[in-house]
């Protein structure tokens, strides 16, 4: 195959010259031969990327006029051939081809470029000329390209670790991690600072948040800067809604709340009290931020399995200081520590509701507020059977489902907190049915988790206005006397509630109506 004519770096043949190697076979009479210098190529140690030239001679040693009748480059990535001028290479004289090579992978390049040459096509020889090479340098990987995290419930989160490896044979710098677009996306190298240096093999994983706060798309690039280059990771996802909601609250009327807690193994001392130090820590506090609300309330604490509550005080409420209801709440607890072991939630709960329906139940007003069954646990449910007809049982003793919840402080799910605490199945799907509030047993301060689960059991007319489910904060409307608010009150993300300043607050009987749009969850 003739070669088409190429560009020679302004190389063309030349008059053959003493190269100070003998001739191992001279050109006779009628002959022709011809052989290359040198007889193989070696690019020696080349940075990646970079450009370098070799001049590869083809000698006519012969007394006939040769062609370069063809001329393959090696397979070898990044070695390209540039052809001279002509392609004849006359008797005596040489011509030079230039072989460049552009690594762009580290480690050994070999190969053979193939050179046919002789009087005519049909009368020529091919030789192989050996092509070697090493390449040094860094080279970036990073494990993810592309990546949609879906929809995403507004509220919600999802994450994704990205590994950035140097695949090279030399020290990658890498001068910065960020995200370069919306700022629902979050990246955290962990404990790493930049400038960082990856030895060959070496990797770096980088973990992406997406959390979204719109019903939007979103998109953005995870970008690795490594001085050299800047190598990118696109990551898009969608907030995710689940339609308009509305709550409405009567203040004055609703401003009444019920609360039973069933404290089992956190109270107690030894291996089933693992959490019992953080549970007593942060129970003042549940009392100290229950006297600021304008609620009035009924709270007790029992253990057994049939309901019935430990002490002389049958329940706590408003009137009480803080410390007072702390006090009576450790006196319903004491004589837990001697009971045992109760893992069924459910049915002491239900049994606790019969069995102080005198107080739960009053009154117009009492049987008007709302009820909030609050579990603290770090075994399994075990009541028995399934949670459908634990609420359908519970939700028996009001005229109103949205009068009855469940809450739990208890292990989240799938896994809950290794060997301390189980995922609370069973009784999770309840909280989830009800619009409860879902805390985990985890953590190792609840003072937060004290002010969710007062901010959810108020029921209205308190400082807090709660909302459900998980609301797209941009789109909540306050209206009172539908009338709409635009002012002297905010949304509490915390405490999933709207709070009012003490100037703006609702007249006793007002009727204060909130719509938002709420996402599915985060189950």
């Amino acid at each position: 195959m003739l070669l088409p004519l190429m560009l020679a770096c302004g190389l063309s043949s030349s008059p053959l010259v003493d190269t100070g190697q003998e001739d191992t076979d001279p050109p006779g009479d009628g002959t022709w031969d011809f052989d290359t210098f040198p007889s193989s190529l070696d690019f020696g140690t080349q940075a990646l990327s970079t450009t370098t030239s070799e001049v590869l001679a083809v000698r006519n040693l012969g007394q006939t006029d040769l062609l370069i009748i063809d001329l393959q480059a090696p397979e070898a990535q990044g070695v390209d051939i540039t052809a001279p001028d002509s392609l004849l290479v006359p008797s005596g004289a040489m011509t030079n081809l230039v072989v460049t090579w552009e690594p762009q992978q580290v480690g050994a390049m070999a190969g053979d470029i193939e050179l046919t040459v002789g009087p005519s096509p049909t009368e020529a020889e091919t030789i192989s000329v050996p092509v070697t090479g090493q390449s040094e340098g860094a080279a970036v990987v990073i494990s993810t390209t592309e990546y949609d995290f879906g929809d995403i419930n507004v509220g919600c989160k999802d994450e994704l670790t990205v590994t950035i490896t140097n695949t090279g044979n030399a020290a990658l710098s890498v001068d910065s991690v960020h995200i370069n677009g919306d700022d629902s996306f979050d990246a955290d190298p962990g404990d790493v600072s930049f400038p960082t240096s990856l030895e060959p093999f070496q990797s770096l994983g980088v973990d992406i948040t997406y959390s979204p706060v719109n019903a939007e798309f979103d998109q953005a690039y995870l970008e690795i800067n490594t001085g050299a280059d800047t190598v990118a990771s696109a990551i898009s996802g969608t907030g995710a809604v689940d339609g308009e909601a509305s709550v409405t609250y009567e203040v004055g009327v609703l401003a009444r709340a019920t609360t039973l807690w069933h404290i089992n193994e956190v109270a107690l001392v030894g291996s089933y009290g693992y959490y019992n130090e953080v549970f007593f820590a942060s129970m003042p506090h549940y009392f100290e931020q229950l006297q600021e609300t304008r609620a009035y309330y009924r709270i007790a604490f029992l253990w057994n399995t049939d309901g019935s509550i430990e002490g002389d005080t049958p329940y706590i409420d408003h009137t009480m200081s803080a410390s007072e209801a702390w006090t009576v709440a450790q006196e319903m607890m004491a004589t837990g520590a001697s009971i045992g072991d109760n893992d069924r939630n459910f049915t002491s709960l239900i049994a606790g509701i019969t069995a102080q329906s005198d107080w739960l139940f009053e009154d117009e007003y009492w049987e008007e507020s709302k009820l909030s069954l609050i579990t603290v646990q770090r075994d399994v449910e075990q009541s028995g059977g399934s949670y459908v007809d634990y609420v359908s049982q519970a939700r028996a003793f009001k005229d109103d489902d949205e009068l009855l919840v469940f809450h739990a402080i208890a292990g989240p799910p799938p896994q809950g907190c290794g060997g301390y605490a189980e995922y609370f199945s069973g009784y999770y799907e309840a909280v989830i049915e009800t619009d409860g509030v879902f805390l985990s047993v985890c953590e190792t301060n609840w003072d937060a988790h004290m002010e969710q689960l007062i901010a959810a059991s108020i029921g209205g007319g308190g400082d807090f206005f709660p909302l459900t489910g998980n609301p797209l904060e941009s789109s909540i409307e306050v209206f009172i006397d539908d009338i709409r608010s635009s002012e002297g009150w905010e949304y509490d993300a915390d405490l999933n509630s709207v709070i009012f300043e003490e100037d703006f607050y609702p007249d006793e009987g007002s009727e204060v109506t909130i719509d938002f749009i709420k996402a599915t969850g985060c189950g």
